[in-house]
Order: structure tokens, then C-alpha cells, then sequence
């Protein structure tokens, strides 16, 4: 279990409005659209979380 959940944790990243779950580098969006050389990690400020497939919301989001 704890393997699992350490392989989880190195592909999410806290947002202030989404958490992303960088998992798969060709679907994140903000590579996309910065045509992003570097695919190691996510392009935190070029989120647009309502459109990328890796990106999810929670209740605790809904104030931001």
C-alpha cells in the first residue's frame, strides 16, 4: 500500500483552484500550449484547469 501511494504522490501537485495529477506528459495541457521542451513536470502558472483532462476539483477548491 504505501508503494502504491509514493508513486501517487510524485505525480500530484496542490494548485491554489485544482490539484493536478501530472500523469501521463502528453495530456497535460499547459505542455500543450506552451509547446514545452521539458516535459519532466507541469507548467504550474499556464494551468487552465477546467479544460485539462488531469486536473480535478473539490469542495475544498470552491471558494478560490
Amino acid at each position: 500500500m504505501i508503494n502504491l501511494l509514493a508513486q501517487r504522490a510524485g505525480v500530484l501537485h496542490l494548485g491554489l483552484a485544482n490539484y493536478g495529477w501530472f500523469l501521463a506528459p502528453d495530456k497535460a495541457l499547459c505542455l500543450k500550449l506552451a509547446n514545452a521542451t521539458d516535459r519532466s513536470r507541469p507548467l504550474a502558472g499556464m494551468c487552465d484547469s477546467a479544460r485539462c483532462p488531469q486536473a480535478t476539483h473539490h469542495p475544498c477548491h470552491r471558494p478560490v
